[in-house]
């Protein structure tokens, strides 16, 4: 399995939307266990003088290909680090 392969099985249930409302891209992050997939989202407009900071939207979720089955679980996301430990005490 390789990171196009993860993102092809990650797509089949689950999709990001762009503002626009098309499919967002995804990149892939390897770890032990399988693939950390992820939308590539934009960067937010610039902030105008005297505007508020642009909010980041809460529950970002990843989703996380197993290498053994192939299998896409929805995780919630905590960096590429916590998300691989997240998914390692769910498998385990």
């Amino acid at each position: 399995m390789n990171e196009d392969d993860a993102r092809r099985i990650a797509a089949r249930g689950y999709c990001w939307r762009l503002a626009n409302g098309e499919p967002a891209p995804t990149s892939a992050i390897e770890f032990d266990l399988g693939f950390i997939v992820l939308p590539v989202l934009p960067p937010p407009p610039p902030r105008l003088p005297g505007q508020p900071p642009h909010m980041t939207q809460p529950g970002t979720a990843a989703v996380v290909v197993d290498k053994a089955t192939e299998s896409a679980t929805v995780v919630p996301y905590h960096g590429t680090e916590g998300t691989a430990a997240y998914y390692r005490r769910i498998c385990s």
